[in-house]
């Protein structure tokens, strides 16, 4: 069988995040321009007009999405898909505690494994287990003898199909998740792939201004990629997706005032143990810059997208 091989995901050159290139290159190609005469004198494709197309091309790429501008949409799916969980383990109980009232004590362990609850302590955390343990325990129910034991033993009509609809959601929720996560990974590695030419093209020149302007810090400084990278370090707002466990709270800290709160979960939590937000809702943020989420629910996980400040590395 002939090997299959993977290609690696891209990496952004350059060692830093997309909002700090787009400024490195701003002020890297502001400083070329004011020295193109000099760059020109050494090769005629140094223009003005490759200065501003590169720019142009750097436009271009900030502008394609990628894991953070489709992190909402993410987000949102993997919160259905955590309800999705509950609701298998819920009624994976249900079966358990139903082949406890339909077989005898010493068959127990059995049945539970042929159900599929080998994969029920993993099932919480790890979608694939989920999937395996409501896909046994759809075809335990579908055996005629299992089946004839189960309705002895008390199980409601309704059970038995309720049991697959669940497993049903679950799936789909799970492939909604993973596609969602695929086609912003897809989304961020052609941007990426964009960023890297820019890189490529800018290095070139920067290549040349070494030569140039090697005696003369004053202009590097204003034109070398990792020099500029160094100087800005800036700090940011950023818009975080921040995750709130079943029955906790989290502190979220350089929270930035006057910008929007969004409950993006399916559940109500309570900011700062004052004010609840429904779900769905948005709220200004008036609590400063230290805010509290509190998620109520024992059952369910829930998640808020707010504004931060936060530092680029």
């Amino acid at each position: 069988m002939p090997v299959t091989l993977t290609t690696a995901r891209p990496v952004l050159k350059g060692k830093t995040s997309f909002s700090v290139f787009d400024q490195i290159i701003v002020i890297g190609i502001a400083k070329y321009k004011t020295k193109q005469p000099l760059f020109f004198a050494k090769n005629n494709k140094w223009t003005i007009a490759w200065g501003t197309n590169l720019l142009a091309d750097k436009d271009a790429a900030s502008v394609l999405p990628d894991n953070f501008s489709r992190q909402a949409v993410i987000d949102a799916k993997r919160i259905l898909m955590d309800v999705q969980t509950v609701d298998c383990i819920i009624i994976a109980n249900d079966l358990k505690e139903l082949i406890e009232a339909s077989f005898p004590e010493n068959l127990w362990a059995e049945k539970k494994i042929e159900a599929g609850m080998a994969h029920y302590g993993k099932a919480a955390t790890k979608p694939g287990e989920c999937s395996l343990m409501m896909a046994s325990g759809v075809t335990f129910m579908a055996n005629v003898e299992n089946h004839a034991a189960l309705v002895a033993g008390g199980m409601l009509a309704g059970f038995q199909a309720g049991y697959l609809g669940q497993k049903n959601a679950f799936n789909t929720a799970h492939d909604a998740y993973t596609s969602a996560v695929s086609d912003a990974q897809e989304a961020t590695d052609i941007k990426i792939a964009a960023y890297n030419a820019i890189y490529t093209k800018y290095m070139q020149m920067a290549r040349v201004a070494k030569n140039l302007f090697r005696n003369d810090l004053a202009i590097l400084n204003f034109i070398v990629f990792a020099t500029i990278k160094h100087t800005i370090q800036p700090e940011y707002q950023a818009v975080e997706t921040v995750r709130i466990k079943k029955n906790s709270s989290e502190q979220i800290a350089n929270a930035i005032p006057g910008t929007p709160i969004i409950n993006i979960g399916t559940l109500p939590v309570t900011i700062n143990d004052t004010v609840i937000l429904a779900a769905g809702a948005t709220i200004n943020n008036t609590f400063g810059e230290r805010v509290k989420i509190t998620n109520g629910n024992a059952l369910y996980p829930c998640a808020v997208r707010m504004t931060r400040m936060v530092h680029k590395n």
